[in-house]
């Protein structure tokens, strides 16, 4: 392979305007995804949502005799919790002599 047949037409200049990326366009473009996603995952969470809101709807719309209301149930994570602190404060008082324990009576020997 020989070089001797190459000319140079011109020296090469950097531009200086930078070609890519576009920060602007690029930018833009990534709010527009986000705003699009994040409406189509509510959109998504809401139509798939199957909780009652209101007990109007039970009684009226499905014609159902409402029996009770459960206010608010905790994750199960944190029912574990709860539900180990009672016991061990049931624990605590009862060994300690606190109000949920019983009154000893006191045993003759014979």
């Amino acid at each position: 392979m020989s070089i001797s047949n190459v000319s140079i037409v011109s020296q090469a200049l950097a531009n200086p305007d930078p070609v890519a990326p576009n920060l602007k366009l690029y930018s833009l473009i990534g709010l527009f995804v986000g705003v699009m996603v994040a409406f189509l995952w509510g959109l998504v969470r809401e139509l798939t949502d199957r909780t009652i809101k209101d007990i109007d709807f039970i009684t009226d719309d499905l014609g159902l005799v409402n029996l009770g209301i459960v206010n608010y149930v905790q994750k199960m994570k944190d029912m574990d919790q709860v539900i180990e602190s009672k016991k061990t404060d049931s624990v605590d008082n009862f060994v300690s002599g606190g109000e949920e324990s019983y009154p000893q009576r006191s045993r003759r020997r014979i």
